[in-house]
């Protein structure tokens, strides 16, 4: 079982297929997409809003007489419903999860 291998090296280091992958995924994973930035422009308004929105419903709810319970009941479910973690949080998971994808599938 004896035998001739020739291979041929048409590139090593940093100008192979795996380099110029690995530095593509590095630098995607490095900077912010122009989604993630809409998200975080956007989380800057919304979480604010928000807030305010639910300390009113807080105040009304007092100032109309209802049970305090029954009040910070009301806030708090102005703020699950609005969430606005997840517009914070969705946007790079879901960058990040793309970019493992798209790894895998360079392979």
């Amino acid at each position: 079982m004896g035998g001739l291998l020739l291979v041929r090296a048409t590139a090593v280091g940093a100008d192979t297929q795996l380099a110029r992958i690995t530095r593509l995924v590095t630098e995607a994973q490095a900077g912010k997409a122009k989604a993630q930035r809409l998200a975080d422009r956007a989380a800057g308004v919304f979480v604010p809003v928000v807030l305010t929105l639910a300390a009113t419903v807080l105040g009304f709810w007092l100032g109309a007489g209802a049970e305090p319970q029954a009040a910070i009941t009301a806030c708090v479910a102005v703020l699950v419903v609005a969430c606005p973690c997840a517009l914070g949080l969705a946007t790079p998971t879901a960058l990040m999860a793309a970019t493992g994808r798209g790894l895998n599938w360079a392979f």
